[in-house]
């Protein structure tokens, strides 16, 4: 079984709790990301960090380099002070990222150029731009099994009329060039 069909299958268990496909998501993101291998080379540096102010703005310029969240760092980190069976970092991250992330670009602006692509450009430009096959998988796997628009929500984690519109255009097979 491949990756992307073991994650579907994941998130298309109905019995899965949103709240573990949701912390499934974030991990596998995070491992994607910034893996717990590369986050070890920053642990013992961040163990002998002790002022809060300090220890964020070091997982800031962390997040910085690998071009993650710091809240991303954060997790990571606390999951290695697990696995070490120490305790993890208690620090109020979330104000401090909210003033990194003003200085990245939108991505929606950035990668589509609009804040609201169609979802054929959306589909089209995000296959090309991360040289990924997930959207034609998907689709495959919307025809094959008929899942409708509730699951491609669930497993994107977008609102319902996102999640209907990619739906068809992904059933439907429509396709834009985005040249």
């Amino acid at each position: 079984m491949g990756l992307l069909s073991l994650i579907l299958l994941i998130f298309s268990e109905p019995t899965l709790a949103e709240s573990d496909a949701e912390t499934f998501a974030d991990m596998f993101a995070a491992e994607l990301l910034f893996p717990i291998a590369t986050a070890q080379r920053f642990y013992d540096r961040l163990r002998n960090i002790s002022a809060p102010g300090k220890l964020i703005l070091e997982m800031q310029r962390i997040a910085t380099e690998f071009v993650v969240s710091p809240v991303t760092v954060l997790s990571q980190m606390n999951r290695l002070a697990d696995r070490h069976g120490v305790s993890g970092w208690d620090v109020d991250i979330h104000p401090a990222t909210s003033n990194f992330n003003k200085q990245f670009a939108d991505v929606n602006r950035t990668v589509f150029g609009t804040e609201h692509p169609s979802a054929k450009t959306f589909i089209s430009i995000a296959g090309q731009t991360f040289n990924t096959l997930f959207y034609d998988m998907l689709r495959v796997y919307l025809r094959d099994t008929g899942k409708q628009s509730s699951f491609v929500q669930r497993v994107l984690n977008i609102n319902p009329l996102d999640a209907k519109s990619l739906h068809q255009t992904l059933v439907a097979g429509e396709t834009e060039d985005p040249a």
